[in-house]
């Protein structure tokens, strides 16, 4: 009888602990040819020797299977912390294979292929705890690095905030794009200053001199700007939605180039707007109370729900404008051109509002109140007398007409 042949009626199919691909092999044969002999004879044996074996296997299994069970905690755990893994995924993989070496030295049915699953798995789910635990200490360094940056913001904004205000004269200041929201700026000269892309949205900039700054594309959202002067200043697309403008000068040819400029709930009562261009522009709900408007270019402007109380718009361009449920109690449109194609549906007027000669504002949609009895104001009886266009020189400015101004001198940028 050939050995494979010996070894099979020796060692029943499968043979237990012995896997197929040794068994192909010439040494693998003899070696289970020896094994299936080793078991018959353990088979024969009486049972009082077998039973002894086991009570002498039973009281060194657990001191054994212990010792195995921490070598391979210990290395797991020193594998774990040189590979880059955190002590939280060392601890729960080398507890996790300790006890699956334990459970399987216990166990005398189980085969080395069950070692294999037992490492197998605790290998996965060491790489899923060093996932996560990476991923959480990542998370954990994002959130400190943006709390020192946002840190820093603040340290170098109060840092800024308190030069500024001991510096009365910021004559040439450069801070494009910085983070200026909520500073206290009133009364500073800031001729010629780079604001552009500035945010500067909820300070107060009260009674400042801009001339000859460039504010383009700067925020100035809910900004106070009462008495500010802007004289040749750049403010194409900057954003005024909900600042106070009461009493602004806006100055020089830079400085009335407001095309598709944001006034969105703005006040601008008083203010100064002479020959601006405000070519769609939005004024939705502004207030614009005895706002000088005379000769403005306003075509496609929206000056929807808009405060143009006794507003002066003598000669002014509003082809297009849309008007519609504006208070027009007072306003001056003497001379105004392009009326006919303005929107001025739910508008109200009163009788001391003054129109170009000839012009029907019912035609447009407008109401006229009749309850408001307007006392005389500042323009007078409502009789149409358009002044003349003047030219940029002839327009004297000195700043002394200004507000709180006075004392910063000449107008030049």
């Amino acid at each position: 009888m050939s050995a494979h042949a010996q070894s099979r009626s020796f060692c029943p199919e499968p043979c237990p602990r012995f896997p197929a691909l040794i068994e192909s092999t010439p040494l693998g044969q003899r070696f289970r040819l020896g094994l299936g002999r080793w078991d018959y004879a353990a088979k024969m044996s009486n049972e009082p020797a077998r039973g002894a074996q086991d009570s002498a296997k039973d009281s060194v299994g657990p001191v054994a299977a212990g010792a195995i069970a921490g070598i391979g905690a210990l290395l797991s755990f020193a594998v774990s912390l040189v590979t880059g893994a955190g002590v939280l995924s060392a601890v729960g993989v080398s507890v996790l294979l300790g006890v699956g070496l334990f459970l399987w030295a216990r166990d005398a049915s189980k085969g080395w292929g069950d070692l294999g699953q037992s490492i197998f798995v605790s290998v996965v789910v060491a790489i899923a705890l060093t996932a996560a635990q990476r991923d959480g200490d990542k998370r954990r360094e994002d959130q400190l690095r943006l709390n020192e940056r946002r840190q820093q913001r603040a340290d170098e904004k109060e840092n800024l905030q308190l030069t500024l205000t001991l510096e009365e004269d910021l004559t040439g200041l450069a801070l494009p794009g910085r983070d200026l929201s909520g500073l206290f700026l009133v009364r500073k000269i800031l001729k010629r200053a780079n604001l552009q892309g500035a945010d500067l949205r909820r300070s107060d900039l009260s009674a400042s001199v801009f001339d000859g700054a460039t504010l383009r594309w700067a925020r100035l959202d809910r900004a106070r700007m009462a008495g500010t002067r802007f004289v040749g200043t750049d403010l194409r697309e900057a954003r005024f939605d909900g600042a106070n403008l009461s009493g602004v000068y806006f100055r020089g040819a830079k400085s009335r180039r407001l095309n598709e400029t944001s006034f969105r709930h703005a006040t601008l009562n008083a203010s100064h707007l002479e020959r601006a261009e405000l070519v769609a522009a939005d004024l939705t709900e502004s207030s614009l109370y005895e706002a000088q408007l005379d000769w403005v270019d306003a075509r496609q402007t929206i000056l929807r729900d808009a405060d143009l109380m006794w507003a002066d718009l003598h000669g002014a361009n509003l082809a297009g404008a849309d008007l519609r449920g504006a208070s027009l109690q007072g306003t001056n449109f003497c001379g105004a051109a392009g009326l006919d194609s303005a929107r001025l549906a739910g508008a109200q007027y009163s009788p001391d509002t003054r129109w170009p000669r000839g012009f029907d504002p019912k035609s447009r949609g407008a109401t006229k109140d009749e309850f408001i009895t307007v006392e005389e104001g500042s323009l007078g009886q409502p009789v149409c007398i358009v002044g003349p266009l003047h030219d940029e020189e002839d327009l004297p400015f000195d700043g002394s007409d200004i507000p709180f101004l006075g004392q910063h001198g000449d107008s030049d940028p």
